[in-house]
């Protein structure tokens, strides 16, 4: 009798609630962006190929697995309501170069984003807060109060630094950069403390690693105990962000502590107006009232008679 073979393995596939085969898919429909959802609206299963800008509807909780896979989209905004989005969703999305994330940061699914060399930045309107999974590629992440700080260094420094210190409110409001990119140990500096210290610090001209001096501001400071480098996030004049490292700023550190101290020392009833709020009032001030630019150019010793030292 011959030997009978065993049948080969059917292949298994694993649903997910990210996997557009998890759903049913009987009344699939697409709104005027290409786009196909569940009969609720709850899921994205897919778009158009050629679609190049989508406004993802309200409602929405799922972008599906390979949803937008190799697709021409340049831009897309997400929904409050959105929670997950699936496994290599947008990958090698090459013209992707916007993400509007109106809400909570989604999960996000493994190579979600991987190959979008266009998506440099993404701007979260708050910060997230329970676990983070996953990532935008290799693009940058900011609150939207830290960007507004990066986006803004150049405008304190050289135009709002005497409103800053005029009004302690202001000059006590702080910083919004977290960790993992804030002042080693989590230290959060205010914004008059900061500006004080990037006028009167010999740091303000950063000596980068190929020996040319660039005038740049430090924004963060990390540190390495073992390396002894510290890996700072500086931007310059033109609003270029840049990570330069530098060595020995144990000491800076410290300063600028000892500033901020000297703030709450100072104004320990003020209530410190919220970072956003801050940039606001410094914009109005400044466009309203007569520039000083010529101050700031002076030296340090003209600068000091100039501004309160707390």
């Amino acid at each position: 009798m011959a030997k009978q073979s065993r049948p080969a393995p059917r292949a298994v596939v694993i649903k997910t609630p990210t996997s557009p085969q998890y759903y049913e898919r009987k009344e699939d429909w697409q709104d005027e962006y290409y786009c196909n959802y569940t009969s609720d609206g709850k899921v994205l299963l897919y778009c158009d190929y050629d679609t190049k800008e989508v406004v993802v509807r309200e409602g929405t909780e799922v972008i599906c697995d390979k949803a937008f896979y190799g697709s021409k989209i340049e831009s897309i905004s997400l929904p409050k309501s959105l929670k997950a989005i699936g496994y290599e969703a947008f990958k090698d999305c090459c013209y992707l170069n916007k993400v509007v994330v109106t809400g909570e940061r989604p999960m996000i699914g493994k190579n979600a984003f991987d190959g979008c060399v266009s998506l440099k930045e993404v701007v979260l309107p708050v910060k997230p807060t329970g676990k983070v999974t996953g990532k935008f590629g290799n693009a940058s992440v900011w609150t939207q109060q830290q960007k507004d700080f990066l986006d803004n260094v150049w405008f304190f420094i050289e135009k709002a630094a005497l409103y800053i210190w005029k009004y302690p409110e202001v000059a006590m409001a702080k910083i919004p950069l977290e960790s993992g990119t804030s002042i080693t140990g989590g230290f959060r500096p205010t914004l008059g403390a900061m500006v004080r210290w990037w006028m009167f610090s010999d740091l303000g001209n950063v000596m980068t690693p190929d020996g040319m001096e660039r005038d740049y501001a430090l924004c963060t400071i990390s540190t390495s105990l073992l390396s002894g480098a510290n890996h700072c996030l500086a931007v310059d004049r033109q609003g270029n962000r840049k990570y330069v490292s530098i060595h020995s700023v144990h000491d800076y550190l410290w300063e600028l502590c000892a500033i901020r101290k000297e703030f709450e020392d100072k104004y320990p009833d003020v209530e410190p107006m919220e970072f956003s709020e801050a940039v606001r009032f410094l914009k109005e001030k400044t466009s309203h009232e007569h520039a000083v630019a010529e101050d700031f150019d002076a030296p340090t010793e003209r600068m000091t008679s100039i501004v309160p030292l707390l």
